[in-house]
């Protein structure tokens, strides 16, 4: 057996390329990280969303008024869970209304094929990232994909499903959801 890495450039085919890093799970440390991580990814989920409701915003890049806009970490860090479907929003914000519930639905379609996937294959997925991206010439081929798997591990001794990031994959489609019966 061979192990090997695939690569993917998502965003080859967009023009103007829209992403969002949402950072899943309310664990972000793996079973090697010394207790000095231990520690600060503790702080980190407890100071973000990442404890209360299973995800943050890492980061937005989206394009509006003929130029790109850019909202770091410390965007997602003032976010709470009260105001997160607004975090999201902001992402979303450029996408015609006669588009955006076509665009919602396709998301939230794909984020439950995620979930589906990791409840059967159960993952252990820790600090595992949500790239959102759209072109925003052409909203309507957006996607989502699961990425960095640096402390993801396979299901080797029959795990039960990532609780965390279940829990946090349940919640974000339940903001996504209250974004759009908003829009």
């Amino acid at each position: 057996r061979q192990e090997y890495i695939k690569l993917e450039n998502l965003l080859a085919n967009c023009s103007k390329p829209c992403v969002m890093d949402v950072k899943m799970g309310v664990r972000l440390y793996d079973d090697e990280a010394d207790a000095a991580k231990i520690e600060k990814m503790k702080k980190l989920a407890e100071s973000t969303t990442s404890s209360v409701i299973g995800f943050r915003i890492a980061g937005i890049k989206y394009f509006r008024d003929n130029q790109y806009h850019v909202l770091d970490k410390s965007f997602g860090k003032s976010l709470t869970p009260g105001n997160i479907s607004t975090g999201l929003g902001t992402f979303f914000d450029g996408i015609p209304c006669r588009k955006l519930s076509l665009v919602m639905d396709k998301v939230i379609n794909r984020l439950e094929h995620i979930k589906h996937v990791v409840q059967v294959k159960k993952p252990r997925l820790y600090s595992t990232s949500l790239l959102f991206y759209y072109d925003f010439d052409d909203p309507i081929e957006a996607n989502v994909n699961l990425i960095d798997f640096a402390h993801s591990y396979a299901n080797k001794n029959d795990y039960e499903s990532d609780d965390g990031f279940i829990f946090g994959i349940d919640n974000l489609i339940e903001s996504l959801k209250i974004l759009q019966s908003f829009k």
